[in-house]
């Protein structure tokens, strides 16, 4: 053989070993950009997904350059969602809030009513009271409850607002019943 050799085409494994070479980088950028470790993991992994699937790495000059543009673009992505559901989600001052659930805690339920509710609840499959032992119970957030049973956040929010529209509708169905 000769010194001018044929050099082989890079594979995709190898790509990701490259993108992965640049990962501490690319987290301190995201860090900064959303301030949050998980939203960060959650911008990087979506990014490397964006790189794996591109099915022209070959024809890309300048790797690094390519692959920290498809981070930022993942970063404003985030941003922009996060910024769609803060817009779509209510907030309550802190103070109000603990004035309601002390209200709701103390006066809301009454004996037959927690009866009615624990009915319903065991109703549930073990996945649906184990979203919302760890969301109401343990007060986790979506993310945090998606990365333990392995889902998005986005379907987590759903299957609990599901979970809710079921125990509501269980809870309607057994005191209209009873006053029947």
């Amino acid at each position: 053989m000769t010194s001018d050799k044929l050099q082989m085409p890079l594979l995709r494994s190898d790509y990701l070993r490259q993108f992965l070479t640049f990962q501490d980088d690319f987290m301190g950028y995201l860090y900064l950009i959303t301030g949050n470790r998980d939203a960060s993991l959650e911008v990087f992994q979506n990014a490397a997904v964006v790189v794996l699937e591109f099915d022209k790495l070959d024809q890309i000059e300048n790797f690094r350059a390519w692959s920290r543009e498809v981070v930022r673009r993942q970063a404003l992505l985030y941003l922009r969602q996060e910024s769609t559901r803060r817009k779509h989600c209510r907030t309550l001052a802190p103070e109000l809030l603990d004035a309601v659930s002390d209200v709701f805690v103390t006066n809301h339920l009454n004996m037959h009513e927690e009866a009615v509710f624990d009915e319903c609840f065991q109703k549930l499959s073990e996945q649906q009271k184990r979203m919302v032992d760890l969301r109401y119970g343990n007060g986790f957030g979506f993310d945090q409850i998606a990365s333990m049973i392995d889902s998005t956040a986005a379907a987590i929010q759903r299957s609990l607002s599901r979970v809710r529209e079921q125990l509501r509708g269980c809870i309607q169905r057994r005191i209209a019943e009873e006053h029947s």
